[in-house]
């Protein structure tokens, strides 16, 4: 489990507690996690072994194209531990595969009063979140250092409005 980005700066003391709540996903090469506009289960999966292939069709009809190759220690499903959503690709196991799988509920359960994890958790979160999103700008060209200030409202290169008024520029 340490050697997953998102929980890189847990404490090796709490590698028990999290593994308490791990379950096992086992997948056969062409076997699907998930798939494009399904809504996302409130679940992390972590790639344990094997490689899973994540694929996206640009517009409907259109062929899908793939994005990048998951390998042990990357995971998807991180905003599923947050929020409900739509699955923006689908993932596919390239090979014989396997899993391991965090619910939204267990991990919270396990947070409560443990101040110290859920830092630890948060970190992982956020500087997982700001590479994804450096890497996803550089790739469009589009790279900019001020668009990481968008994790800081007060900073945020964005224009923010309420109610019609425009609050910064």
């Amino acid at each position: 489990l340490r050697q997953v980005k998102l929980l890189r700066f847990v404490h090796r003391r709490f590698i028990p507690s999290l593994a308490d709540i791990v379950s096992e996903l086992r997948l056969s090469p062409g076997q699907r996690v998930c798939s494009q506009g399904d809504p996302t289960p409130a679940r992390l999966f972590i790639v344990a072994h094997g490689a899973l292939q994540l694929w996206r069709s640009l517009a409907p009809g259109a062929p899908p194209v793939l994005l990048r190759e998951l390998t042990p220690g990357d995971s998807l499903g991180n905003t599923g531990l947050i929020a409900d959503g739509v699955w923006e690709y689908t993932a596919v196991a390239a090979q014989d595969s396997w899993a391991l799988t965090i619910a939204r509920d267990d991990l919270a359960d396990l947070l409560r009063g443990r101040s110290d994890l859920s830092l630890s958790v948060l970190k992982g979160f956020y500087l997982t979140f700001v590479r994804r999103l450096t890497q996803v700008l550089e790739q469009e060209g589009r790279y900019s250092r001020n668009w990481l200030l968008a994790a800081d409202v007060d900073k945020s290169p964005v224009p923010m409005h309420r109610r019609g008024q425009q609050l910064y520029q």
